[in-house]
């Protein structure tokens, strides 16, 4: 399969690479405002206009209006105010966040951001609140009980739904920055903004990337192929939205509806934000049905939204010329000396091998095809990538690149979205000249992964003594993502905090395997252990091409006997 994307569960915590959480100082320096200090939204002489002194008056004329827009909005009833604030504000507020203010990096599966100030946690008086009178302003102006009933009127709810409770932080999307699709259920949270920062010149284009991505909801299809009351995403968003500066995007957060994503960013200017929740007394109903709530759900490790489609050809293995040692037969190594390393079909190897895999149970393999298989599969798929200019800081506007005959887009977006070959190469020979990468794969997927003979090998690697090349390094560094990485299931319940999603404190990182040209990777998976690929960046050296199956292990008699 081919991966142009992403490939993700968003439940758990990704196993990235070290050394990548840092803070990063922007100047200290205080802002010196012309403007009074403004101390709370609530009382001590405070009229209502000065509560929401900061937010453009006719913003607040325009409720019906806007209340219309919101209702007859695709695919989900959502918002978009332009012109929020009034003019000016917003480049106080900006200046104030760049003098001021820290970031964090922050990376998991499901995002990659760095963060900045919790405005929850930032109280009328502090320091740090004295030197960034602008931005205490406007929060206390979205926190406050006169802009909470604006918030109900123009998004369609009851009066009184919303909570005193308002999270609310600082973050800015660098190049490289995403956030994957979901639907932001959890706990209490039922409205959620986004206030951008953006900024105002130039004007933010599309082949900037950083599109808020809104998704369609479809029927979940079931494994007997019937559809299911309950709803995913579709794996391309339906609908996107800039990042105009001084604009506020928001919408009713809702249960397997309310899905959306942050596009990559493509450009070095950063795409900063004041995004956050307003609450409910009460958890949604439905919560079952949250993109949160399913993945936590799997208890044996479901990764896809479909098993393995079970191998269609007899790959039982003739066992007349199979050696009592547990060694390949010499049809074997025939056979499978035509595409693997001669390196690895010793008796030696093989017996290193397998004892370094029963101890690690993780394999991986350089240089693992012969140069004749390895030398057509690269100039096909480097071909292809070159044509659909992929890779190399290349950004795609297209959310259908790469699509084809061949290859077909595979979510729900919440899980993974990928292109999985969809050919049937069985009629082509692979002799021929100028073949596809789909037909090159198809060959090795039928001819040798699902052969009887491959399943006679137990892999590892002889550590450090095969080097990868340099785009093997790029990949390596975790920077542009693509490692699969495999994780334990969590098990958390409905308690989760306001901020679960940027929670980087998550033990349940068990192995994390980078991508590598010509390389086999196998790993022991046990029941529970969910896996998935980190989603591919616009700095990949190239798409991430891979062949992916699934071995059963057939358990022993000492298995049977210790379960038992």
């Amino acid at each position: 399969m081919a991966s142009t994307s992403d490939d993700t569960a968003a439940a758990s915590t990704a196993g990235s690479p070290p050394n990548k959480r840092a803070r990063t100082n922007i100047k200290d320096v205080t802002y010196d405002s012309k403007s009074p200090q403004f101390t709370t939204s609530k009382g001590k002489g405070k009229s209502d206009e000065s509560i929401l002194e900061p937010i453009t008056p006719s913003v607040l004329t325009r409720t019906e209006e806007l209340a219309v827009a919101y209702r007859e909005a695709t695919p989900y009833p959502h918002g978009m105010i332009h012109n929020f604030c009034r003019e000016g504000f917003l480049e106080e507020i900006l200046d104030e966040l760049k003098q001021n203010s820290k970031v964090k990096f922050k990376e998991t599966d499901l995002f990659r951001v760095y963060q900045s100030i919790d405005l929850g946690n930032l109280k009328d008086g502090s320091e740090l609140a004295n030197k960034m009178p602008s931005l205490m302003k406007l929060k206390n102006a979205v926190y406050s009980s006169e802009y909470r009933a604006f918030v109900e009127k123009i998004t369609g709810l009851k009066e009184g739904t919303l909570t005193d409770e308002v999270d609310c932080a600082a973050n800015c999307h660098a190049k490289g920055c995403h956030l994957l699709c979901h639907d932001d259920v959890i706990g209490t949270r039922k409205v959620s903004y986004i206030i951008y920062l953006t900024d105002a010149e130039p004007t933010w284009e599309d082949k900037d990337g950083g599109r808020l991505e809104l998704y369609e909801a479809i029927a979940e299809e079931t494994n007997n192929g019937k559809k299911s009351a309950r709803c995913v995403p579709g794996a391309l968003p339906v609908k996107t939205i800039l990042p105009e500066f001084n604009s506020m995007a928001y919408f009713v957060v809702e249960p397997g509806v309310s899905f959306h994503s942050v596009q990559e960013v493509f450009c070095d200017r950063p795409r900063l934000s004041i995004q956050g929740w307003y609450h409910a007394k009460e958890t949604p109903s439905q919560i079952e049905n949250a993109t949160l709530q399913r993945l936590k759900s799997l208890d044996k490790g479901e990764d896809t939204e479909g098993a393995f489609q079970p191998m269609s050809e007899n790959t039982t293995k003739d066992t007349t010329e199979e050696s009592k040692d547990n060694t390949l037969s010499q049809s074997d190594r025939d056979f499978l000396g035509k595409y693997i390393n001669a390196a690895y079909l010793s008796v030696e190897s093989l017996n290193e091998m397998q004892q370094r895999f029963e101890e690690e149970s993780s394999v991986k393999l350089r240089h693992f095809l012969v140069d004749k298989w390895n030398s057509k599969i690269k100039d096909a798929s480097s071909k292809e990538d070159e044509r659909d200019l992929l890779g190399n800081d290349r950004p795609t506007l297209d959310y259908q690149v790469g699509s084809n005959d061949d290859w077909k887009v595979v979510g729900p977006a919440h899980k993974q979205r990928f292109l999985q070959n969809t050919s049937d190469g069985a009629t082509k020979s692979c002799d021929e000249s100028g073949l596809s990468a789909a037909d090159y794969l198809y060959h090795l997927r039928k001819t040798l992964f699902e052969s009887g003979s491959i399943r006679e090998c137990s892999f590892d690697e002889e550590t450090n003594e095969l080097i990868g090349s340099d785009a093997d390094a790029v990949w390596e560094s975790g920077d542009i993502g693509g490692f699969e990485c495999y994780i334990a299931a969590d098990e958390g319940g409905e308690e989760d905090g306001p901020d679960a999603e940027y929670n980087e404190e998550d033990d349940t990182k068990l192995l994390s395997v980078s991508a590598s040209n010509n390389t086999l990777s196998l790993v022991y998976r046990d029941p529970g252990t969910m896996r998935f690929v980190k989603y591919v960046g616009i700095g990949a050296p190239s798409s991430r091409w891979d062949i992916a199956l699934e071995y059963d292990v057939e358990a022993g008699e000492d298995e049977d006997s210790e379960e038992e």
